[in-house]
């Protein structure tokens, strides 16, 4: 899922389409890179130690194709779903990082 992001996006920027394998319903954890940052920096500069899993959200890939049209595209770009492909769902708990800034 790490070149999900920008092979959407180059599809978008030269066809106006983004193909949606699996119907779009596949699901995968995503986070901003400035975000990621400001978690590691966080963790850096407190006490804590473990291993935590670090994500801003799952989300469908349709979701993802969405947000993107909305950001890069235009009224006619298009998703074009395809039965074939993975339609796997990866949510990603990251409920011990959150504990770990509350109780901060």
């Amino acid at each position: 899922s790490s070149r999900i992001v920008p092979v959407m996006k180059k599809e978008l920027l030269e066809k106006n389409v983004i193909t949606l394998f699996g119907k779009g319903e596949r699901v995968s954890a995503f986070i901003e890179v400035n975000s990621l940052i400001t978690k590691i920096e966080y963790l850096l500069s407190s006490e804590v130690s473990g291993i935590f899993n670090i994500a801003d959200r799952s989300i469908s890939y349709k979701i993802l194709a969405q947000e993107l049209i909305e950001k890069y595209g235009n009224n006619t770009s298009k998703m074009i779903e395809v039965k074939h492909g993975s339609q796997e769902k990866f949510y990603l708990s990251c409920k011990k990082f959150e504990k770990v800034v509350v109780d901060k």
